[in-house]
C-alpha cells in the first residue's frame, strides 16, 4: 500500500502540467486512448488495480527522470531542480513574443477573434 501511496504521491507531484500537455505541447490524450492503454483485462472499465498500476508505472518513469544519480532515491536538490526545469519550460512557452517577461500580450488569442480580456455575458433571453 506504501508503494501505491508513494506512487500516487510521485505522480503529482512530478507530473505537474504532464495532464495539460506533454513536454513537447501535444494535447491531451483523449479519454479513449488512456481507456485502452490502461484497460489490461479489456472489460471496458478501468478498476482499481488496472488504475493503481498505471499510476505506479507513470510514476516509476517519472522517478527514473528525477532520480539522474539513479542511487535509487531522490534528493531534495534533485526534486527542485526537476520542478525547475519544468516551471521554465512553462514560463518559455506562456512569453509568447520571448522578451523573458510576462505580460497582456502573452495571453493566448481567444477562438472568436476578439482580444483576451473580460469575457462579454450571455445576452439575456
Amino acid at each position: 500500500m506504501k508503494k501505491i501511496a508513494l506512487a500516487a504521491l510521485m505522480l503529482a507531484a512530478a507530473t505537474g502540467s504532464a495532464m495539460a500537455q506533454d513536454a513537447a505541447g501535444a494535447p491531451p490524450e483523449h479519454p479513449g486512448g488512456f481507456l485502452a492503454r490502461v484497460d489490461t483485462n479489456g472489460d471496458g472499465a478501468v478498476d482499481a488495480k488496472e488504475f493503481a498500476a498505471a499510476a505506479t508505472q507513470r510514476a516509476g518513469g517519472q522517478f527514473d527522470k528525477i532520480d539522474v544519480a539513479k542511487k535509487g532515491a531522490i534528493t531534495r536538490d534533485q526534486f527542485v531542480t526537476a520542478g525547475e526545469a519544468d516551471a521554465k519550460a512553462r514560463f518559455e512557452k506562456m512569453d509568447r513574443n520571448k522578451d523573458g517577461k510576462l505580460t497582456k500580450e502573452d495571453r493566448p488569442q481567444r477562438r472568436d477573434g476578439k482580444p483576451p480580456g473580460k469575457v462579454e455575458a450571455a445576452p439575456a433571453k
